[in-house]
């Protein structure tokens, strides 16, 4: 049976900031969104069946743990270029062919902007999780029907350097309405703005250009990874 919920509970902030000037219970839920391409690559991670993510927030924090820790699988970028002697680019298709290779192992991501606004929410205790197109529709089952106890829902549009990228915010927008059983955007609109945002053009200059691909498959993937100790960590949906 589901659980409508009211309008009023379900809002959308901007960046890390948004989320930290709400008044977040523990009784609350969270959902990150970083539609390119983070978000999708810790689905992607995930689904590869990754042990863990173990989270940072930069590159500062990172190496002294890369130093220490060979046996970690290393994920990320800056400014969506690779970051040398990092095993792969924040990149979701990279990930997806990956295989065997990173399957049961632990990983370690950094990017420029994702795990920057996730680990300034340490504070935040209550149920932390990410989404995007991919588990649009795994998000509101799991929120709808099987924890209709949150009180109030907060999606967090990640953006970049403080700024609101048009690909979040048209993700949000999604989820949002998904949950509050509204009309959502027409999904050929959210992809002609993930194709024309900047963040694409940025993508494709580096080479990436199927990670754009990858990112509009709405539902195509069933997990709901959830971020618990600094590590995002499969949940079963």
């Amino acid at each position: 049976m589901e659980t409508m919920l009211k309008r009023e509970s379900v809002a959308i902030v901007h960046g890390a900031d948004g989320l930290l000037r709400e008044d977040v219970g523990e009784n609350d839920c969270v959902i990150f969104v970083d539609a390119l391409r983070a978000s999708n690559t810790v689905l992607a991670a995930l689904r590869q069946k990754v042990s863990f993510i173990r989270l940072f927030s930069s590159l500062d924090e990172i190496r002294p743990f890369k130093d220490q820790h060979s046996e970690y699988v290393y994920i990320g970028e800056q400014g969506a270029g690779d970051i040398e002697g990092f095993d792969y680019n924040n990149s979701p298709t990279q990930i997806s062919s990956a295989g065997k290779k990173i399957c049961s192992r632990t990983a370690a991501m950094v990017t420029s902007n994702f795990t920057k606004a996730v680990g300034s929410a340490d504070a935040v205790t209550c149920a932390k999780l990410v989404g995007s197109l991919l588990n649009a529709a795994t998000i509101r089952s799991h929120i709808v029907h099987l924890q209709p106890s949150y009180r109030r829902v907060f999606i967090v549009a990640v953006g970049k350097d403080g700024r609101r990228m048009a690909e979040d915010d048209a993700t949000a927008a999604f989820l949002r309405a998904l949950l509050l059983d509204l009309k959502t955007e027409d999904i050929g609109t959210i992809i002609k703005i993930y194709r024309e945002s900047e963040s694409a053009r940025i993508i494709r200059s580096r080479g990436y250009a199927d990670d754009i691909e990858f990112c509009l498959l709405p539902d195509s993937i069933s997990i709901i990874p959830e971020i618990r100790d600094r590590r995002f960590i499969y949940q079963k949906a």
